[in-house]
């Protein structure tokens, strides 16, 4: 494995990471992301994170029947083949692995919020066929598709949305579709190598004669040890002057459903789907409490764009939420499937935070944040955070 490798006579005057694996488990889909998660994980903070932090421990014990791993706090360790790759070949390991991560057709479920409520949008009835109005049936959301590749340094997206029909049969079902493209040589857009990326402003300066706000995109991966990809992809616009959300927010929950074939794996319809938009919204009680952030992985792009002063400017040590996180009309909602999408500014109403976050039933936080400051894009990072 070339990310145990070891450079002979190079020495570093940092803390280092020794990984010694004895045994590699079978290979398989869920393994080789394992790997990629591990290095993607060392390449973002091993020399920020301690050796027993939970997220790193989870990759190995994906991928590695038996492990050990030191921390080597003192002056002068032996140089991982891992830094080299930091220090050399960064922004072309990551590209190349989230080419790898995020390719594919997503399937999965999409609706959209109001951004005063946070209640789901029900779908127009112009979009219902007439048995639906008959039968009093109101959907909230569509079943759909995200066909993803990388071409020529440009993030293709092709979103097919199936609309509610009384039949399965793919000859008779209706489909929207719409394509963008990313430009991944653009400075706002930003990925980590298991295939999440965020895509949003630089500057916030904005002319006279442009529109009201800037668009947002997060996309969040979870990585699972027995299903299939999973993925959540936040879009939203926001109102820059008064930092707070300027219309709905649209949420896909999806996971991978195979390689890319550009939408011609829609083979049928469910015909209905209620979907995580009919859930209960994101308790307050899963948030209350003491969390211990265990991770945060920095974002970077093929441009460069981050202020050094602040980009290493994240608090780790413990916080607690004590009934101060409660949705708030634009600014704060609590979504259904346990997610958030934040947007406010400091204590003294500067600088603007764009957050959006998943907490689980177990116990564990994964926020996704960009972080402007003097009307500048200072960091992009996804912090995990545990309950113990």
């Amino acid at each position: 494995m070339w990310i145990l490798e070891w450079r002979q006579n190079e020495w570093i005057e940092k803390n280092a990471y020794w990984i010694d694996i004895d045994n590699i488990a079978p290979k398989g889909i869920v393994v080789e992301r394992a790997l990629e998660m591990t290095v993607a994980f060392l390449l973002t903070n091993a020399n920020n994170v301690s050796p027993y932090d939970k997220q790193f421990c989870f990759y190995l014990k994906l991928c590695c029947r038996k492990t050990r791993s030191f921390f080597k706090p003192n002056s002068k360790s032996r140089k991982c083949f891992v830094h080299y790759v930091v220090k050399h070949q960064k922004i072309a390991a990551n590209l190349d692995v989230f080419e790898s991560a995020v390719t594919g057709e997503w399937k999965g479920f999409e609706a959209s919020f109001d951004p005063e409520t946070g209640n789901a949008v029900q779908v127009p009835l112009t979009s219902l066929p007439d048995a639906f109005v008959e039968w009093n049936v109101k959907p909230t959301g569509y079943e759909s598709y995200n066909s993803m590749v990388i071409r020529n340094n440009q993030l293709y997206r092709r979103h097919s949305r199936i609309l509610p029909s009384v039949s399965f049969d793919a000859d008779t079902i209706d489909l929207e579709t719409e394509v963008y493209f990313y430009d991944l040589n653009e400075e706002g857009f930003v990925f980590l190598a298991d295939g999440s990326y965020s895509k949003g402003p630089v500057s916030l300066q904005q002319e006279q004669t442009a529109k009201p706000y800037d668009s947002f995109e997060f996309c969040l991966c979870v990585l699972s040890d027995s299903n299939a990809p999973t993925r959540y992809l936040f879009r939203f616009p926001v109102d820059i002057k008064r930092k707070q959300l300027w219309g709905d927010v649209q949420v896909f929950l999806e996971y991978r459903d195979g390689e890319f074939c550009d939408g011609n794996a829609i083979s049928s319809g469910s015909g209905y789907m209620e979907g995580f938009s009919s859930d209960v919204p994101l308790p307050e009680s899963l948030l209350n409490g003491k969390w211990y952030p265990q991770s945060v992985q920095f974002l970077q792009g093929i441009s460069s764009f981050h202020d050094s002063r602040t980009l290493y400017d994240v608090d780790y040590s413990p916080f607690v939420v004590d009934n101060n996180f409660k949705p708030l009309p634009r600014h704060v909602l609590m979504l259904p499937g346990n997610i958030y999408v934040k947007c406010d500014s400091d204590t003294f109403g500067q600088g603007l935070n764009v957050q959006v976050g998943h907490v689980t039933l177990e116990g564990r936080w994964i926020s996704f944040h960009r972080k402007y400051m003097d009307n500048r894009l200072v960091a992009t990072y996804r912090m995990v955070c545990s309950k113990e």
